[in-house]
């Protein structure tokens, strides 16, 4: 499996050609795990949408095969993410960032906005409100902030210890990075087209928060779907992946025709 030295990090990674060139080299699609999560996140998305876009997915420090111990605030975060795309001469990528994975995409795509083409935001926020009361229910039972993990992970048996990470320290990390951060101001700076995704039954990051981004950014869609928690990805993966589908497809339109 590949990694990228970055730093003082050893960044697992995975990176998949188009396999389906009749209809051009496609996109470049970054996948970007959330709060405590790893690769296997995407793992509905990452060979489904190979079959016609170049698809890449990291793991952030200390999370998933990636060393490091992780970070705590969100700046940290996109730094890496922008060496990391330095090293692999990434650029011109359509960015899909999951929970706090959205909240450095949003981060990254405001310092590096000539590098995104397009940013979806998925169960996410420019700023989150985790009340006191939640980050309690987190270190004790790490389940009850997602809400319905045992739902993604009944559509995930064969890997569903996989689905999170299991160091507190690390996620603790995660959660003080995005309990710190605050965007807001700076969504109406977004030029790039931009999708934004959320579930009806999501508690991390309510529809109110989708309609938020919406609201702000500009050029951006909003896909609610029906049934479908904070791991709308993987809970509701088809309804998901039709939606990201649609905007790529729109995305490859807009450049022959745009």
């Amino acid at each position: 499996m590949p990694y990228a030295d970055i730093g003082e990090n050893r960044i697992h990674y995975i990176s998949i050609e188009s396999i389906n060139k009749s209809m051009g080299e496609g996109e470049n699609v970054f996948f970007l795990h959330g709060l405590g999560g790893n690769i296997y996140n995407w793992a509905y998305q990452t060979k489904y949408f190979s079959e016609t876009n170049n698809v890449v997915a990291i793991e952030l420090p200390g999370h998933g095969r990636s060393s490091g111990k992780g970070g705590s605030s969100i700046e940290y975060y996109s730094d890496l993410l922008k060496k990391f795309c330095d090293s692999m001469k990434l650029d011109n990528i359509v960015l899909v960032g999951h929970s706090m994975g959205g909240v450095v995409s949003l981060d990254f795509s405001f310092k590096n906005p000539d590098r995104v083409k397009a940013l979806v935001l998925v169960a996410t926020s420019a700023k989150f409100d985790i009340p006191t009361q939640k980050l309690m229910e987190l270190k004790n039972d790490m389940e009850s902030i997602f809400g319905s993990l045992e739902k993604a992970k009944e559509k995930m048996k064969d890997i569903d210890e996989r689905l999170v990470t299991n160091d507190m320290m690390v996620l603790l990390g995660d959660v003080m990075a995005i309990k710190k951060y605050d965007g807001i101001a700076h969504l109406s700076e977004l030029k790039m087209p931009t999708l934004v995704v959320g579930g009806t039954e999501d508690v991390l990051a309510p529809v109110s928060y989708s309609e938020q981004l919406h609201s702000n950014i500009k050029n951006s869609l909003l896909r609610i779907i029906e049934n479908a928690g904070h791991m709308v990805m993987v809970e509701a993966h088809q309804e998901f992946n039709a939606v990201l589908e649609e905007f790529l497809l729109d995305l490859l339109v807009n450049s022959l025709y745009g």
